[in-house]
């Protein structure tokens, strides 16, 4: 049985290679185009269901920036998923994939990892919407996924210099000392917290974390042996209507 990628790729390349038999006039320049929907795009202030559905591969109910729980069939279903402190309700969404593999089918390796599955700027992340019981959208919320492979986990904590530059300078910051236990990781430790408001894009926060916890090392003091994944590599963004 052929695998389910493997006949999603196909079925890419064999769409546009047909569609290239019909195309006429200059050659145009390869490009797989911007994926049809990102975080970016939601509307703070619109309705959940403005969300187009045909784009997402998932909708569940979200668990504070972690993975999915409770499926739901729909963004008109949010209403199932338990509030958060604020009244407000965390819907989980991820995206579709074609993207990745209409780039593959086009031979652009770099596009295809800039947005293979749910990602920002090449970052695996868990990408959530923050809905008032009637519906409207009153926020965002980007964690980058500790449920990714150890090379992206340890560079996660780097989305955050992305962010910043995306919505501008006059970020207020506040960088924490280590807690009882933490250490630097690699000779470096970072617990910042970020918070920023302007009309334009209301009230942001970002944190991010690189660091060891309590009890994590880099080799077991016993056997002396390295331990892979004892670390913390986190950039966790909210975007709040103001």
């Amino acid at each position: 049985m052929t695998p389910w990628p493997t006949i999603k790729f196909m079925t890419v390349v064999a769409g546009l290679s047909c569609a290239g038999n019909v195309a006429t006039g200059a050659e145009r320049p390869k490009t797989a185009h911007e994926p049809p929907f990102t975080v970016w795009d939601v509307q703070l202030g619109g309705q959940v269901t403005d969300i187009p559905e045909r784009d997402l591969a998932e909708v569940a109910c979200g668990t504070n920036g972690g993975p999915p729980s409770r499926p739901l069939d729909n963004l008109a279903d949010f209403n199932l998923c338990p509030p958060e402190e604020d009244g407000s309700v965390e819907i989980y969404i991820s995206y579709d994939d074609e993207f990745e593999y209409r780039a593959l089918a086009l031979e652009l390796p770099t596009e295809a990892a800039l947005h293979a599955g749910t990602t920002v700027a090449g970052h695996p992340v868990i990408v959530s919407v923050l809905v008032k019981q009637d519906g409207e959208i009153v926020g965002i919320r980007v964690v980058t996924d500790t449920r990714a492979d150890i090379r992206d986990r340890r560079r996660a904590a780097s989305l955050a210099t992305t962010l910043k530059s995306r919505y501008g300078g006059d970020w207020a910051c506040d960088d924490k000392e280590p807690a009882a236990g933490e250490e630097p990781l690699s000779g470096i430790f970072i617990h910042q917290n970020c918070k920023k408001s302007d009309a334009r894009h209301g009230v942001l926060s970002l944190e991010t974390r690189y660091l060891r916890k309590k009890g994590q090392r880099g080799h077991d003091p016993i056997t002396g042996l390295r331990v892979k994944g004892a670390f913390e590599s986190t950039t966790r963004f909210e975007q709040r209507k103001p």
